[in-house]
């Protein structure tokens, strides 16, 4: 097992993200993680594939390799560039009015 953890500083990030714009919000999400979604929820998603890649399982840090989407209750689970639910990666964020932490636990037998 690997777990990996995040942190965000809302104002800095959405200080980013509006910077950014179309091409910020290209490289790091997929169009279906920013529908209908406000600020600190995409700054959750932004902070869940930061905690992905802080457990190994990317090899390199790219954000478009994992989809992070909710279920009805608000869950968030991660799936694969080609929509497939990754079931050895479990995810957990929170938020504050100022902060955003994420947390990843990837269950695999090769750690180190």
């Amino acid at each position: 097992m690997r777990i990996g953890i995040d942190m965000i500083e809302l104002k800095r990030f959405e200080d980013a993200f509006n910077q950014g714009g179309h091409a910020f919000a290209q490289n790091h999400f997929h169009p279906e993680e920013l529908t209908g979604r406000k600020i600190e929820s995409i700054a959750g998603i932004f902070a869940v594939k930061e905690a992905i890649y802080k457990t190994g399982y990317m090899k390199k840090l790219d954000f478009l390799t994992v989809r992070i989407l909710h279920n009805a209750e608000g869950r968030p689970f991660v799936y694969d560039g080609q929509g497939n639910l990754i079931k050895e990666l479990d995810v957990s964020l929170s938020h504050t009015t100022s902060t955003v932490v994420a947390i990843a636990i990837w269950f695999t037998k090769n750690a180190i």
